[in-house]
């Protein structure tokens, strides 16, 4: 007869490898998937040597099994998921800046993530993932994922109405925190366009498009380069409530 334990280190691998899948810093295409499958095996076990096994239940049938892979991989792809949302919020913000210093044309393709990424947008999403590694904010994360087993048992959880509305607040709330984010560089270029729409008004024979577009780059580097130094602490504040919201959503399932 099959050993449970086995079952329930593959039912922890499986929640392990949905969380893997999905999480920004894992998913670059030069990372090999058997890179991500071994880091995921190592952790799985990790795991399954420090939780209690005792109160696991033995799916009695292969469709019982099912049952719960599946609702492992929901776990794991909604605590990915919120992770996934924090550094795309990032990286809204670079790109609302992009927008307003009208450079959101001049985006690149990324061959890391396979898809067209904007100038500062691309900055922040780097700098947050840096400043997440020298904060040990994977050690956190780590440690959030280990909690998870305690929160919501392996095979003893069902997706709640409560989950899927949590996940919408993190989105708007991500979606809030990036127009914040953005905010100073957009208000300096807004005065600048409001400045340069007075020139015009009294300096008509002023090509205003052809000199405001420098200006407008000019000024919103400038408004960046001043804004950078504290964005450690922002950034060091979105990972503690990264990790508060995951926390949050497991105590809904």
């Amino acid at each position: 007869m099959l050993d449970p334990r086995w079952l329930l280190l593959l039912l922890i691998f499986i929640r392990m490898t949905s969380f893997f899948v999905i999480v920004p810093f894992l998913t670059v295409q030069g990372i090999p998937a058997l890179v991500k499958i071994g880091l995921a095996g190592i952790i799985s076990y990790l795991i399954f040597s420090v939780i209690d096994a005792e109160n696991f239940l033995f799916p009695q049938n292969m469709v019982e099994f099912m049952g719960m892979a599946i609702g492992e991989v929901i776990v794991g792809l909604t605590l990915g998921f919120i992770v996934f949302l924090v550094f795309g919020g990032i990286r809204t913000a670079g790109q609302i800046i992009d927008l307003q210093m009208s450079l959101l044309m001049a985006s690149v393709f990324d061959p890391q993530y396979g898809s067209p990424v904007t100038l500062v947008g691309q900055l922040y999403f780097q700098l947050a993932l840096v400043y997440f590694f020298i904060i040990n904010g994977h050690h956190s994360l780590l440690v959030a994922l280990t909690g998870s087993y305690s929160i919501v048992p392996v095979g003893m959880h069902t997706l709640a109405e409560t989950t899927v509305w949590g996940l919408m607040e993190i989105f708007f709330w991500t979606f809030l925190l990036a127009f914040q984010i953005a905010l100073p560089v957009v208000v300096t270029i807004l005065l600048v366009d409001i400045t340069l729409g007075l020139i015009s008004k009294t300096v008509p024979q002023l090509h205003v498009f052809m000199v405001g577009l420098p200006l407008k780059i000019g000024a919103g580097l400038l408004a960046l380069v001043l804004v950078l130094p504290i964005m450690t602490g922002v950034f060091e504040n979105l990972f503690g409530e990264m990790v508060k919201e995951m926390l949050n959503i497991m105590g809904t399932f």
